[in-house]
């Protein structure tokens, strides 16, 4: 969502969109967007996974299991083809970035004026809801404080955000539910608007957030 002008006044600088009433600024601000093509591309290629190894093992590998002229390894080598196109969708796309939303304070949603200076120094305690891609095609929210977040290159670069929770923000997971996402990929941003330039500066503050701990580890020693 770009945030609206109408009947807010206007604004010298160009490269940003006028001052904004309080109600076109939403508490929870989408900051970044993957982009509709990115995102629908991603979903429909975890649901074709699915349904290929579907029709892997219920159709086409039982159709060679009834087959007497076929070896008896062709039905399960077959479903094991199968599994591999969703096994290699699910690993590398599980971290893929859709949507990034941050929760503003009241002062910051007053206009764009505010709602930058505020980003300037965004507070540690900050929540960012990350959203992703679950293997059936549904979001999933990861929610946590902006201070959580580091800079990585895990999976040979696949992820490129790491969450580090503080020990007050674990809690015990009842064992039916699913895994924390530890592990994130944000693409480049190339939109130039007023979310798109809080989202900047959040990412500037998580990088800042790794040299100070890197900084702290090293005194320690």
């Amino acid at each position: 969502m770009v945030l609206g002008t109408r009947g807010c006044g206007k604004r010298s600088d160009d490269s940003l969109p006028a001052l904004l009433c309080t109600k076109n600024i939403p508490e929870r601000l989408l900051i970044y967007h993957a982009g509709t093509p990115r995102i629908v591309f991603v979903g429909f290629l975890k649901i074709t996974t699915i349904f290929l190894f579907t029709a892997s093992v219920l159709l086409v590998a039982p159709t060679f299991y009834h087959d007497p002229k076929q070896p008896a390894w062709v039905a399960p080598a077959v479903a094991a083809a199968g599994a591999v196109p969703l096994l290699y969708v699910t690993y590398y796309a599980a971290p893929f970035v859709a949507f990034v939303h941050i929760k503003l304070p009241i002062f910051a949603r007053r206009s764009t004026e505010h709602l930058l200076n505020w980003a300037r120094n965004i507070p540690s305690k900050t929540e960012v809801d990350l959203t992703t891609i679950k293997s059936y095609g549904s979001l999933r929210i990861s929610r946590m404080q902006i201070s959580e977040l580091r800079p990585t290159k895990a999976r040979f670069g696949i992820e490129n955000l790491i969450r580090v929770p503080h020990f007050s923000s674990i809690k015990k997971r009842p064992w039916w539910a699913p895994k924390e996402r530890n592990l994130f990929f944000v693409g480049s941003e190339r939109r130039k608007t007023v979310e798109t330039a809080v989202w900047q500066k959040a990412l500037g503050q998580i990088r800042n957030t790794r040299e100070k701990s890197n900084e702290e580890a090293h005194n320690r020693k």
